[in-house]
């Protein structure tokens, strides 16, 4: 019984999340992909890309440097990786599109896990890797506090 008293409190909690509330939150995750996407001829609105995310946002990806042991962590405000990655992403064909998503929601807090794929310049596949995203729901808009991914 108690159980079932758990598992029917953990719906009324997450129920939101079934239907529009988690179209809103793929939609903003899914906005992050399409905003760093485009060739050199492209315009990139790093306003609308700034504004998916909190004022304090944190990015970070994990990376395996040259000859280190192990994988390191790397991380950026949203001001330095608009300054450090916009011009790598306004230089070349980059293209990053999601796979699949898996949302996990309770109230104001979501968390979404993003496969993904990125391909260059005629096409060609450049790599697959992982999104990890923590939302929070803000004045009823949904913002990433953080984002890290890795390649795999």
């Amino acid at each position: 019984m108690n159980k079932l008293l758990t598992l029917c409190f953990f719906l009324l909690l997450t129920w939101p999340s079934m239907g529009q509330t988690e179209d809103e939150i793929i939609s903003v995750v899914d906005s992050t992909l399409s905003l760093i996407s485009g060739t050199p001829e492209d315009t990139y609105d790093w306003d609308a890309f700034r504004s998916l995310f909190t004022d304090d946002a944190e990015l970070a990806t994990i990376h395996l440097p040259p000859n280190a042991e192990s994988p390191q962590l790397f991380r950026l405000t949203i001001g330095d990786f608009i300054e450090r990655m916009g011009r790598v992403y306004e230089s070349r064909t980059f293209i990053e599109k999601s796979i699949s998503h898996e949302v996990h929601m309770v109230k104001n807090i979501a968390q979404v896990w993003q496969t993904y794929v990125t391909y260059g310049e005629n096409g060609e596949e450049l790599s697959r890797g992982v999104n990890a995203y923590h939302l929070m729901k803000i004045d009823g808009n949904w913002k990433i506090s953080s984002l890290m991914w890795e390649d795999l």
